[in-house]
């Protein structure tokens, strides 16, 4: 017998999460597309935190000052270049070995 539930909830809240989990335990798992999709999304997730992040220390500096966030300021040569890359990355990027070095 077929049961039919109805699961609200808003936006970020785990409903996507929660039928992801039910595949994975009593379903046969994700199909390769689906893991391809998946670490696609994952991928694009941790680039855009990042950039918020870079975006996000910057404007504390600029607004609060060295004294009380000068901490998050980068400074090494590296760090300036691969924040300068991470912010230029487009939300959909082909991000393998070489773009992670």
């Amino acid at each position: 017998k077929i049961q039919k539930l109805l699961f609200l909830g808003s936006g970020g809240s785990g409903k996507s999460t929660f039928f992801k989990q039910l595949k994975v335990i009593h379903g046969n798992g994700f199909t390769n597309k689906d893991r391809r999709d998946y670490a696609a999304q994952i991928e694009n997730q941790i680039i855009s935190q990042m950039q918020k992040l870079i975006i996000r220390g910057r404007e504390l500096i600029e607004d609060y000052g060295q004294d009380k966030y000068g901490n998050l300021e980068i400074k090494s040569s590296e760090g300036l270049d691969s924040a300068s890359y991470i912010e230029l990355l487009g939300t959909s990027i082909d991000f393998n070995k070489e773009v992670a070095n």
